[in-house]
């Protein structure tokens, strides 16, 4: 064989290889497409700007939940003990000697209430990227806030999937951070105060609220407001929510009774208290332990508190029903929006000053 004859078989045999090599390449990518079609694939161009809108949706419902609850003391939905106006409702910090004030985790709640509450009406099912021929499906929202130094974050987890052409993406997770917002310090101010009223109920130590400011930041304002109680709003003026931040509350101090004798010089008056505290200590108040309760919607529920001691009436701290005073009864039929847990706190005291406080859980559910 000559040496021109050789070089053309080798040229013959790569063609050939060269042929099924792309041969295979082809029905493999085949194979490929086949296995891939309705299945997730990534589109992250695509979807950014819908993620995008959700975060946005996410931070200015957070900027309108924190102005929300900065008006309410910190809640989203007033809980009783609650300060009822024509042009507000606050709550009351301290009431009859007890401390409802919040805790932090409190006031995230509150927050992720708002947001789980208000997201979608910001989302408008998504109408806009419709429009475009996205078709999008969501799950309800359901929210966590962490309050910072300086900031609150915001994590939802919101289960959407985004179809488009064939394709198919999922969003679980989304979050966003508000900066430059001050609740932490807010809120420790708020309990500064609250405690300081709590040690000296009928004294108002406006150089202390002038140092909690100061120390702060903040700027701290007292109104007073009929029926023995105070209003604290605290200013922020350095923040990225509103010109203005306001955070507001109420504390009703007790009148002069014989549980508050400062400044009292009626001899009378202090032998009467010294014959009712005489009294008290003969019939003390007790109130009977109350078990927690699971409730069905449209169902009455009723239960009678009882209670140990003489000449003495209930009272209730909840919005889901109206204790009888004299009886103790509870009766009421719970609705589709009193869904889920409530702390309930009850009451029994009597005119001289006995009294007993007892919380149990009433769980309503479907």
């Amino acid at each position: 064989m000559t040496k021109k004859s050789q070089i053309t078989v080798y040229i013959l045999l790569a063609l050939i290889l060269a042929i099924g090599y792309g041969l295979i390449v082809y029905l493999r990518n085949s194979e490929t497409e086949k296995v891939e079609i309705g299945k997730i694939s990534n589109m992250p161009f695509e979807i950014s700007p819908i993620k995008t809108y959700i975060e946005n949706c996410i931070e200015n419902t957070g900027k309108n939940a924190l102005l929300l609850i900065g008006k309410q003391g910190g809640y989203y939905k007033l809980k009783n003990p609650y300060l009822k106006d024509d042009n507000f409702n606050l709550p009351y910090y301290i009431y009859n000697y007890i401390d409802f004030s919040p805790s932090i985790k409190d006031i995230e709640n509150e927050i992720s209430k708002y947001i789980d509450n208000r997201l979608e009406s910001c989302i408008n099912n998504f109408e806009e990227f419709k429009k475009i021929g996205f078709d999008i499906s969501q799950d309800k929202p359901k929210s966590n806030t962490k309050i910072a130094i300086n900031s609150a974050y915001i994590e939802v987890n919101f289960p959407i999937v985004i179809t488009k052409g064939g394709n198919i993406q999922k969003i679980e997770k989304l979050s966003s951070s508000i900066n430059n917002v001050h609740l932490k310090s807010i809120h420790n101010v708020s309990k500064e105060i609250s405690n300081l009223q709590y040690q000296e109920p009928n004294k108002l130590c406006l150089s202390c609220l002038y140092d909690f400011g100061e120390k702060n930041n903040l700027y701290i304002d007292v109104i007073e407001y009929p029926n023995n109680t105070l209003i604290f709003e605290i200013r922020d003026y350095n923040n990225s929510i509103a010109e203005i931040y306001n955070f507001t509350f109420a504390i009703r101090y007790p009148e002069i009774s014989c549980k508050n004798l400062a400044g009292v010089d009626d001899f009378i008056f202090l032998n009467e208290c010294l014959a009712a505290e005489l009294e008290k200590l003969s019939n003390p108040i007790k109130i009977l332990d109350i078990d927690d309760f699971n409730v069905k919607i449209n169902e009455t529920f009723s239960y009678d508190v009882n209670a140990n001691g003489k000449n003495f009436l209930f009272e209730d701290f909840t919005d889901l029903f109206e204790i009888d005073k004299h009886s103790g009864n509870i009766s009421f039929v719970p609705t589709i929006d009193q869904i889920g847990s409530h702390t309930i706190w009850i009451r029994s005291y009597d005119l001289v000053g006995n009294e007993d406080l007892k919380d149990f859980e009433i769980n309503i559910t479907k």
